[in-house]
Order: C-alpha cells, then sequence, then structure tokens
C-alpha cells in the first residue's frame, strides 16, 4: 500500500495481480490496474504522481 502523493487516493497491490486506486474518504476503489498474473509484491508512485510502477512474483513490472 502507499499514498498516491498527498491526495486522499491511495494504491494497493493485491494477490490477484490487480493494483487498485482507493478514495480513502469514502472507502471505495475508483480504479483497477490489470496486467500481472500472480500477486503484486511491491507498488511505488512516482514523484509527480503521474505514474505507479507495480511488480509481481510473475517476475513482471508494470507501469
Amino acid at each position: 500500500m502507499t499514498w498516491i502523493g498527498t491526495s486522499k487516493y491511495l494504491a494497493t497491490g493485491c494477490a490477484d495481480g490487480t493494483v487498485n486506486v482507493w478514495d480513502s474518504l469514502l472507502g471505495n476503489c475508483v480504479h483497477t490496474f490489470h496486467g500481472h498474473l500472480d500477486a503484486v509484491q511491491a507498488i511505488s508512485v512516482s514523484t509527480n504522481t503521474d505514474f505507479i510502477v507495480s511488480v509481481s512474483v510473475d517476475y513482471t513490472a508494470c507501469v
């Protein structure tokens, strides 16, 4: 899990290979990114908050 800059949004990496973006005030998922075939191990957000990078146990990285 990581905050997206200083916004109210956070990103989570999931065991199903997705990365979800959540509105922390409302508690709902606002976007789901697909691309990994296995669990997400780590996620990071770029300094300008334009990109989320995720890495998975399937040996891939997604931007």
